[in-house]
């Protein structure tokens, strides 16, 4: 695992994971090779070869085999019953279960080393939406590979309160302007937060990579209370406490 665990495609990930969880990455919390070999016989699949990085790294931690958000949107295990819930898809998050939303591999890439992603969205299709990037007529091209959507499908699971979640951190609900799409400028310059973007997720999603994860019309994550300090010194915010 640590050979992994060091590697600069994950870097990103087990950062957010050691910083915002409440429990540490550790021996246990990815599955052995043995194992993963042993699930792909009984299920009669092959894992890709970054799903079984993936899944050797933290398959078995809280936040992903518990979920920050599950019933809604998780991030699937070798076991998942959702993992091939849509045909010729692998699938390594579901976005969103009411819409069918998920992303994963496609058949078509599943011997690539590294991936780009594919996604669905059961509201939408290519005769509403035809500007946007299809694929084999169902799918959405997503640009990410798997280390860049597990590390924004984090960030926003992170942003639901959770005893799964690091002790200290705070969840703010912020003064949302009138037009939600307008974006809190001085939030985002002011706490220095870098935006990322997902044609798979709904709205995009900020982060200062350290103690602050915002969600635009959602929450101000903290990991902190001098963290969620800043947020209050730059507008209204009231701490969210539902867990």
């Amino acid at each position: 695992m640590d050979v992994i665990r060091d590697a600069a495609d994950w870097g990103r990930v087990v950062k957010l994971i050691e910083n915002w969880s409440r429990d540490p990455l550790n021996s246990a919390s990815g599955y052995s090779i043995s194992e993963l070999d042993e699930i792909a016989e009984q299920r009669g699949l092959w894992f890709p070869f970054v799903l079984r990085e993936w899944w050797r790294l933290a398959g078995k931690h809280p936040i992903v085999a518990q979920g920050l958000h599950p019933g809604n949107n998780w991030l699937c295990g070798p076991a998942d019953p959702d993992l091939i819930s849509e045909p010729g898809l692998m699938t390594i998050v579901v976005e969103d279960a009411q819409t069918g939303g998920c992303t994963g591999i496609h058949q078509n890439f599943m011997a690539s080393p590294d991936p780009l992603l594919h996604c669905t969205n059961c509201t939408i299709d290519q005769d509403s939406q035809p500007h946007l990037p299809w694929f084999d007529g169902h799918f959405l091209e997503t640009g990410m590979n798997a280390p860049q959507l597990i590390h924004i499908a984090l960030l926003y699971h992170l942003c639901y309160p959770n005893s799964l979640i690091a002790p200290g951190t705070l969840h703010l609900d912020v003064e949302l302007p009138r037009n939600w799409r307008a974006i809190p400028k001085r939030l985002v310059d002011e706490l220095g937060l870098t935006r990322y973007e997902s044609i798979a997720f709904i709205g995009d999603i900020y982060t200062n990579s350290v103690d602050v994860i915002y969600w635009p019309n959602m929450t101000v994550a903290c990991r902190t209370e001098a963290a969620a300090e800043r947020v209050r010194g730059i507008t209204p915010a009231k701490i969210n406490k539902r867990r």
